[in-house]
């Protein structure tokens, strides 16, 4: 389990000289090195996990709740640390470690309870890569018409999300997900219609 503070001691480096310790984005073309540190440790951990499925993935369906109750501890100490101004190393390293636990939960939960295809939540894993790139746009504008709108803040986010996906979605079903472009995105160009209950492959079975 203490492998968890192995990796977060990488991503605590790279948001040293971050607000708080949280590596925020640039936007550059080409990102600073404490981007490719932060960025490049999950995708070499995404690597190590698709050359040994059955082996990590079997831990994780095991200790998913102790994952999860250690991840939302260090998640709120380091929100209170936040809130009390406290070194940013201490933040750096409680949040990031926070962050590898969670996501180890949420792996071993999706993986224990998820072993059969669902075509929803399959749909959104195919649409989220054209949703990425087309919803920023779309999130501004409505922000920006419902800007001065006599309606309270939370109302506004809303109708901002709910508007936003369903554009998002019907873009993709009509102009992405059976055309190239959906192919190019996702490596398959999807037929108008698709029935798949099969399990996921590479997934392992189900562990007690």
């Amino acid at each position: 389990m203490g492998v968890f503070a192995l990796l977060a001691l990488p991503l605590a480096w790279a948001g040293w000289d971050y607000p708080r310790g949280v590596l925020t984005p640039s936007g550059q073309f080409l990102p600073p090195v404490a981007e490719w540190v932060h960025n490049g440790l999950f995708f070499v951990f995404g690597l190590t996990l698709f050359h040994r499925p059955s082996e990590l993935f079997a831990l994780y369906q095991r200790r998913w709740w102790v994952y999860a109750v250690a991840g939302t501890t260090l998640f709120l100490a380091s929100g209170a640390l936040m809130e009390r101004h406290a070194a940013t190393g201490w933040i750096a390293v409680l949040y990031n470690a926070a962050s590898w636990l969670l996501c180890f939960a949420l792996l071993g939960v999706g993986t224990r309870w998820l072993t059969q295809r669902q075509r929803a939540l399959a749909y959104l894993a195919d649409s989220s890569y054209w949703v990425y790139l087309v919803h920023m746009p779309l999130t501004i504008g409505f922000g920006a018409l419902l800007y001065g709108q006599p309606l309270p803040a939370l109302v506004k986010m809303a109708i901002n999300i709910a508007a936003t996906t369903a554009i998002c979605l019907a873009s993709y079903q009509l102009a992405v997900r059976s055309t190239w472009v959906g192919a190019l995105l996702t490596g398959k160009r999807h037929p108008r219609r698709q029935d798949s209950d099969g399990p996921l492959p590479g997934l392992p079975d189900n562990a007690s």
